[in-house]
């Protein structure tokens, strides 16, 4: 599956800090949310997700929120599964909160690796 970035997008607004890569909302009820990143330190391992406003901003680690590890490894509730290709330097990594379905999505470089949950 190749990600139609012009037909998914139904919010697309992401801000890079140094560690942390920031998603606001106040609220989400139905439809689909959906953000990119790209690495840009060749130095450091991304992780990107989704939780709810009382999680840890580092993702996976409680049960209110899921990450998808630069390792390829998804993350939730501090267990770390094998999930995806790992990425790094320069690729650009999405994630697509699909509440409609109730699903998790991950691309790299705008292709979809697997429903995560």
């Amino acid at each position: 599956m190749v990600l139609d970035r012009q037909k998914e997008s139904k919010a697309k607004v992401c801000c890079a800090f140094t560690v942390y890569l920031f998603f606001f909302s106040t609220k989400f009820v139905l439809g689909r949310y959906y953000f990119e990143a790209t690495q840009t330190d060749a130095n450091g391992i991304t992780r990107i997700g989704w939780s709810i406003a009382g999680g840890q901003l580092d993702l996976g680690t409680d049960n209110q929120g899921f990450g998808y590890g630069g390792t390829g490894k998804k993350s939730y509730a501090r267990q770390f599964d094998d999930y995806g290709e790992t990425y790094g330097i320069d690729d650009v990594v999405g994630s697509l909160l699909d509440l409609d379905q109730m699903q998790i999505r991950y691309f790299k470089n705008g292709l979809f690796s697997n429903v995560y949950f």
